[in-house]
């Protein structure tokens, strides 16, 4: 006899206790256990999406090619790849180390106008001769 409190009433209560008793419980704790395990692996991959992304990055030459990509090696960025012609550049990123925006303020502080940040007139002006993209100069 077990002693059993269901909505504040005391039963005593025969439990019999079987192998397919027992093999049932088993199961059901392996079901439990493999689902929570399920639930927090998800929610791992979830918190470390990677993101890839494409914007416009105005430049005019190698020169910022170079800026531009060191610009963008900083901690959660995976890769990111600047095309000369194109100007649109190429980012994988965690999106959990990094956000978006923090990509195109970086650039701008680099002296790289974005489609979303235009870069301050100070940091464009720090930028060589030929990288002034806004007034086209070349590279020799």
């Amino acid at each position: 006899m077990i002693p059993v409190v269901f909505r504040g009433i005391l039963y005593n209560c025969k439990v019999r206790i079987t192998p397919t008793y027992l093999n049932h419980l088993k199961y059901i704790c392996l079901l439990t256990v493999f689902v929570f395990s399920f639930k927090s692996a998800q929610a791992q991959k979830e918190k470390n999406k990677i993101v890839e992304t494409e914007f416009k990055v105005y430049g005019a030459c190698e020169m910022c090619k170079e800026r531009i990509e060191n610009a963008l090696s900083v901690k959660g960025v995976k890769y990111a790849d600047w095309d000369i012609e194109t100007k649109v550049c190429k980012v994988v990123f965690k999106q959990t180390k990094i956000e978006k925006l923090r990509l195109h303020e970086l650039l701008s502080e680099a002296g790289h106008d974005t489609d979303e940040l235009k870069a301050s007139d100070e940091n464009y002006a720090n930028l060589h001769e030929c990288c002034r993209y806004r007034s086209q100069g070349n590279c020799d």
